[in-house]
């Protein structure tokens, strides 16, 4: 889970246990509850290929971020820009999914009921619990600054009436279903959570969750985009510098 972040880049860019299919919890289960060393250090083994996997992804995506902002900035860049670069995204994300998918379903044959037991005990403790409505309520009080913020910037700084009018109107559109997009992946990820603590998860129910998961991240690129390119036909160079910048700001 990833603190401090706005539900923007969260989605743009993909965080948390669901998102990996707690293998971030086993991980750290097998650490702090296996006992017997050969034990830990055969799973700890199974594990290497996930923590290979999500350290290179965390490498990449920093790279990404870097790359998006710098377009953002280029008042022309073009949709078909945008659309490449998010269905890269996607295509990435696909590939990360089902070498998760099948590292877990290993994971499952040899962990025993017990240990798996202690695992998720220890994964959705009181302390946990905890630590992730406060993370949800940063993350809901950034997204309204986020938006406020955009909103301010358009106020501010695009002198045409109409143009401006126009841009408002896509930016409340924007936000709408943006509240939208995020009340429906914080659903899945209340939804989830039972299958996820089963040992016994199949394959297909993973894979059902990551194209849900996948649904709601398009569908988030797609409103980003409609918003950019919105906002970038009704600006002149001068006006879209300081409101991108706007967007950058969150994209940390």
């Amino acid at each position: 889970m990833i603190i401090g972040i706005a539900t923007l880049i969260m989605m743009l860019f993909g965080a948390g246990s669901v998102e990996v299919f707690y293998l971030d919890k086993i991980e750290l289960g097998v650490k702090k509850q296996i006992t017997d060393k050969e034990r830990k250090k055969e799973l700890q083994a199974e594990l290497e290929e996930y923590k290979k996997a999500a350290k290179e992804f965390n490498k990449n995506r920093k790279g990404h971020i870097k790359e998006l902002k710098e377009q953002n900035l280029d008042k022309n860049t073009t949709q078909q820009w945008y659309q490449d670069f998010f269905d890269n995204r996607i295509s990435e994300r696909q590939k990360q999914q089902a070498l998760f998918i099948n590292q877990r379903i290993q994971l499952q044959q040899k962990i025993t009921d017990d240990e798996w037991a202690n695992i998720m005990k220890m994964a959705q403790d009181e302390a946990t619990k905890l630590a992730e409505k406060e993370h949800k309520k940063e993350r809901k009080q950034k997204d309204h600054n986020f938006f406020r913020n955009q909103e301010r910037a358009v106020n501010e700084k695009i002198s045409d009436e109409l143009k401006r009018a126009i841009v408002m109107a896509k930016l409340l559109e924007y936000e709408k279903e943006y509240n939208a997009i995020v009340a429906d992946y914080d659903a899945i990820n209340i939804q989830e959570i039972d299958f996820l603590d089963d040992r016994n998860a199949s394959m297909e129910q993973m894979q059902k969750l990551a194209d849900n998961l996948n649904k709601q991240r398009t569908k988030m690129y797609d409103g980003y985009m409609d918003f950019i390119m919105t906002m970038n036909k009704n600006t002149t160079e001068e006006e879209w510098k300081p409101i991108i910048k706007e967007i950058n700001k969150v994209l940390n």
